[in-house]
């Protein structure tokens, strides 16, 4: 005789919920939130971007469907998802254009997971995500614009202007650490010139704080460290 089947209880059956996702440079992380912007599940991994675009998307996915689980619900309660992703975007196409720290291209993320999910899908650069997120529910509630600059892999800016995201014709902009300055830095590749987010990312910081240690200049940072640089 058949087995009768049994019906799985989710947690949380009756409400609606979305998903955030970040798509960083050195980890992704998909958060699951409720209707009242509460995060009541987290999943996060390593992005391994070095494998290319195809097995990002799957670990995009196997991200969300970690968080899915820990919160006990099922893909069909997902309104909607929204993605911020590195680099360069066509937000209305869903299309991860142009990922310089991922070396990823022209990838159809939000197609792609709208078929998976059964939901809509909005892509937009990772900063013009989290400095909107800022405008509407954050430090910068209530202020008529707000620009937001975010140090990480590289270094990335946002400007809301009257509650619209300042952005190009076709793609996402102010992508303040992909401009020119003079100078030298191990990663240019043009003789006499240096990006902004070598400079300033959190990388750059990290290479400019060790030389000005080994260098002698930084003792309050060789005393925190507790790590003495060796001359």
């Amino acid at each position: 005789m058949a087995k009768k089947a049994t019906k799985i209880k989710l947690k949380r059956p009756d409400k609606s919920y979305w998903i955030g996702f970040d798509l960083g440079g050195t980890k992704m992380m998909a958060c699951i939130l409720d209707d009242k912007y509460q995060v009541i599940a987290v999943a996060k991994k390593s992005t391994q971007g070095t494998q290319g675009p195809i097995k990002g998307l799957a670990r995009i996915k196997s991200t969300i469907d970690e968080a899915l689980a820990i919160a006990g619900l099922s893909r069909t309660q997902i309104k909607g998802i929204g993605i911020g992703c590195p680099g360069t975007v066509n937000s209305e196409k869903g299309i991860l254009i142009h990922a310089p720290n991922l070396g990823w291209d022209r990838l159809p993320l939000g197609p792609r997971l709208s078929t998976t999910y059964k939901c809509p899908v909005k892509i937009l650069n990772d900063v013009d995500a989290g400095t909107y997120g800022e405008y509407a529910l954050g430090a910068g509630k209530g202020a008529r614009s707000l620009m937001g600059v975010f140090p990480g892999t590289g270094l990335g800016a946002g400007f809301v202007y009257n509650g619209q995201l300042i952005q190009g014709k076709n793609v996402s902009c102010m992508e303040l650490g992909l401009i020119w300055l003079p100078g030298t830095h191990l990663n240019s590749p043009l003789p006499g010139a240096v990006l902004l987010e070598d400079l300033t990312s959190r990388l750059g910081i990290a290479a400019a704080s060790s030389v000005e240690c080994y260098r002698g200049k930084a003792k309050l940072l060789d005393a925190k460290t507790n790590a003495p640089c060796v001359r």
